[in-house]
């Protein structure tokens, strides 16, 4: 129930700077880059996230598998256009917004990411992917977000805890994050040794 709470904290936190943004595509979280292989994925996965049965959060349905039961990664499809062309694929990972001490991004099963999904889906694709987009077509500012095409849960990976200046986006979820960390210590502090 925490970590529900947590993220619906997340959720309600990133909402309402959207709104206050008026969903504006500001460079507020950090910066991501588009390679040419990540382009030729996006696109050879279209196809699929099209047609794909999904649920009512976009979840993709059939790619479901019942033995991940947390991951502190998913990855999404989203779409992009511009004044010529009216869909251009990404698909891009979201990182946890906790921290974990020991996979560097605190592992979230289903239900913990649909609190959060549709926040943490459009703050990304608003304030970062769409600046990505607009560089690999070499800085074409007419690129604007056009929706979401699906996500999915990926296997869960030890993360590297990221030194970098503190961006706007994660200075927003602040306070969560520290209580988040500070829970997590007492957790540790009030669990017996077992030998």
């Amino acid at each position: 129930m925490y970590l529900k709470r947590a993220m619906a904290t997340v959720s309600d936190l990133y909402e309402f700077w959207l709104d206050q943004t008026k969903r504006k595509e500001l460079l507020l979280l950090p910066e991501s880059h588009i390679s040419s292989t990540v382009n030729d994925r996006s696109s050879n996965l279209l196809p699929q996230y099209k047609s794909i049965r999904k649920d009512h959060d976009g979840y993709l349905v059939e790619t479901h598998n019942p033995r991940l039961y947390a991951t502190n990664m998913i990855m999404v499809g989203t779409w992009y256009r511009n004044e010529e062309q009216d869909l251009y694929p990404l698909v891009m990972p979201i990182i946890s917004p906790l921290p974990s001490n020991e996979w560097g991004a605190e592992p979230l099963n289903l239900a913990h990411w649909r609190v959060a999904i549709a926040a943490l889906i459009e703050t990304h694709a608003r304030w970062k992917w769409v600046h990505a987009v607009r560089a690999y077509w070499k800085g074409d500012d007419t690129w604007t977000y056009g929706g979401a095409l699906g996500w999915r849960m990926e296997n869960c990976k030890k993360l590297q805890q990221d030194d970098g200046e503190p961006c706007v986006g994660r200075a927003i979820l602040t306070h969560v994050l520290i209580k988040h960390l500070t829970r997590h210590q007492q957790i540790e502090q009030d669990t017996p040794c077992r030998p």
